[in-house]
């Protein structure tokens, strides 16, 4: 017996009608995104926000909840040269960046001002902040020069201040832009940074000795932090790490503990 085909007309409506992405029923969405790294992921849920609506339920599932490390580096190198500070700021409010974010890392974001970190303001869970605006082993380039200054009518200054007031401030780690390594602006910078960093009462892990040693100070003068591993943020002293890891000449490097990923040539 044949099969008769039902004959639709331009009338007919479609049985399953998707106009839009947020059309598709949650697990594909949720899927798609769990395959996406973290940046990615919030963007995608801002875009289709922007576009559609999106409940916060479905937000929720396609950001998700893990977000002890914010780090632009996982995207594409293009499309973190061109987010902006609304950008940067509409991503740090989706994830409620002052109550979970503990490490940042602007890797490619050259062209925000620093506008946009207005979010993380007074977090006191905040680790590590690095706006050197490179990857982990890349070198500046010389004739570099971001947007986002230390100027004290500029952003990032306000923002710092907010956290290192902020009572039970956990910030370990600092990594500045090339540029700002020079004048009497950044040195006050540092000269703040370091007094928070010697009020923690830090010590080394391994011998327990004060750190930084008499006479020695946190940062060194390309602006580096010396006595911490950038990977695990832990302290050492000079006598308990070999000199080639914590302690690098080449102000263009990182400098890692012995359990952590030794630095890349």
């Amino acid at each position: 017996m044949a099969t008769k085909r039902r004959r639709l007309s331009a009338d007919t409506p479609p049985q399953c009608s998707i106009s839009s992405i947020s059309d598709l029923p949650n697990e594909p969405l949720q899927h798609i995104a769990s395959i996406l790294v973290k940046p990615s992921r919030v963007l995608l849920a801002l875009a289709i926000d922007a576009h559609d609506g999106l409940s916060s339920a479905l937000s929720s599932a396609i950001v998700g909840d893990q977000w002890d490390t914010l780090d632009f580096g996982e995207i594409e190198r293009k499309l973190a040269a061109i987010l902006s500070d609304e950008h940067i700021n509409a991503i740090l409010v989706r994830i409620d960046a002052v109550n979970r974010v503990k490490k940042l890392k602007l890797t490619n974001c050259i062209n925000i001002t620093g506008a946009g970190l207005g979010p993380l303001s007074e977090s006191s869970i905040i680790e590590q902040i690095d706006l050197s605006l490179v990857g982990d082993h890349e070198h500046y380039r010389s004739n570099f020069r971001p947007l986002i200054s230390c100027r004290p009518q500029d952003h990032v200054l306000p923002i710092l201040d907010s956290i290192f007031e902020r009572e039970g401030c956990s910030l370990r780690n600092l990594r500045f832009p090339s540029v700002w390594w020079t004048g009497g602006r950044f040195e006050q910078l540092l000269r703040r940074y370091s007094e928070l960093l010697t009020n923690h009462g830090v010590s080394c892990l391994k011998c327990n000795v004060n750190l930084p040693p008499e006479n020695e100070s946190w940062i060194d003068s390309s602006g580096n932090q010396k006595y911490t591993c950038y990977k695990c943020l832990k302290h050492y002293c000079r006598k308990c790490t070999r000199p080639d890891d914590i302690y690098v000449d080449d102000p263009y490097m990182l400098g890692y503990c012995d359990h952590c990923e030794k630095r890349v040539v």
